[in-house]
C-alpha cells in the first residue's frame, strides 16, 4: 500500500501540503482532484520521486506501478474517457475476453466475464447518492 503519513511540501515560502496523510490500498483506483495551484502536481510529482517532502513521510511498494494522465495530453482521435481507461490493463484485458465471448456466442465465458469485470463497473452514481463509506473511499 501507498502511505502518506504527516507530509509537507513547499515551494518557496508557500506550503502547499501541510501534515498531509493518506492511505492506498492493493486494487484501489485513485483520482486526485482539486484547485489550481493546490498541490496535486506536486503530490504526483513526490511518488515519481521527481522530489521530496519538506516533512512528513511516504512509502510506495517497489514493485507497484503507477499510472498518470499528464496535464497536457497529446492530441487524440479517442475520446478523454478512452484515454483514460486504456490505462487499465486489466479492463481492457477483461473487455478483449468479453469480445471475444460474444463473438463465439459463449454464454458461459459471457457470464464469467462479467463476474469477474464486476468489481470493474464505471463509477456512474452521483457521489451524494453514495453512502459515507463509499464517498470517503472516492475522495
Amino acid at each position: 500500500m501507498i502511505v502518506f503519513s504527516s507530509l509537507q511540501i513547499r515551494r518557496g515560502v508557500r506550503v502547499l501540503l501541510d501534515n498531509a496523510s493518506a492511505t492506498i490500498n492493493p486494487g484501489q483506483k485513485v483520482g486526485l482532484v482539486g484547485k489550481n495551484g493546490c498541490g496535486k502536481s506536486t503530490l504526483l510529482a513526490l511518488l515519481k520521486n521527481e522530489i521530496s517532502a519538506d516533512a512528513g513521510s511516504f512509502t510506495l511498494p517497489g514493485t507497484w506501478q503507477l499510472a498518470w494522465v499528464n496535464q497536457e495530453t497529446p492530441a487524440l482521435p479517442q475520446p478523454a474517457i478512452e484515454y483514460v481507461i486504456d490505462g487499465d490493463r486489466e479492463y481492457r484485458h477483461l473487455e478483449a475476453q468479453l469480445n471475444d465471448a460474444n463473438e463465439r456466442n459463449d454464454g458461459h465465458a459471457i457470464a464469467s466475464i462479467h463476474g469477474k469485470a464486476g468489481r470493474h463497473r464505471r463509477m456512474d452514481r452521483s457521489l451524494a447518492r453514495r453512502q459515507p463509506a463509499t464517498r470517503s473511499r472516492l475522495l
